[in-house]
């Protein structure tokens, strides 16, 4: 995971516009961003204090303020080689998922020598792996849905 700095353009109801302002925005870029993926950034896992505000205008329209802020966030963006620790999400004949920080599903290939079972999964060197368990996965592959708007990686267990 990385920190970085994004910009965000959000709308704000005057009412919001009172000595509890930061921590206003703060909310509101948090539940603006709650579910974000993009290409470039990744998914945004968390938005950190403080929040800068870059530019503001009124909305013609409604009256609202809008926005333009900057602030710290915590992302999650898949590349080839990096480790990762997940939640087996799904145990199926093609393979195991793995969900990476509650965003990110993982999926590894079951291969020939394991042997899978009723919600669990033996490799060939024993190890038994069932459902909720946590694992560490090298990605192996990532692509970005630019419909869907999310990530699609393929990943190998690490002993």
């Amino acid at each position: 995971m990385n920190k970085i700095i994004l910009r965000r353009e959000i709308n704000i109801d005057p009412v919001y516009m009172d000595e509890n302002l930061e921590k206003n925005l703060l909310r509101i870029i948090k539940e603006n961003t709650r579910n974000d993926c993009a290409e470039k950034d990744g998914y945004i896992i968390d938005v950190h204090e403080p929040c800068k505000i870059i530019s503001n205008n009124i909305s013609s329209a409604t009256s609202d303020f809008i926005v333009l802020l900057e602030f710290s966030a915590t992302t999650l963006k898949p590349k080839i080689g990096e480790l990762h620790e997940g939640r087996v999400c799904m145990i199926f004949e093609s393979g195991i998922l793995i969900e990476i920080q509650n965003r990110l599903k993982t999926l590894i290939p079951l291969k020939e020598e394991w042997v899978l079972g009723f919600e669990k999964v033996t490799t060939e060197e024993g190890k038994c792996i069932e459902l909720q368990d946590i694992v560490k996965v090298i990605i192996t592959g990532v692509q970005y849905n630019i419909i869907n708007r999310n990530f699609s990686s393929f990943g190998k267990l690490v002993n």
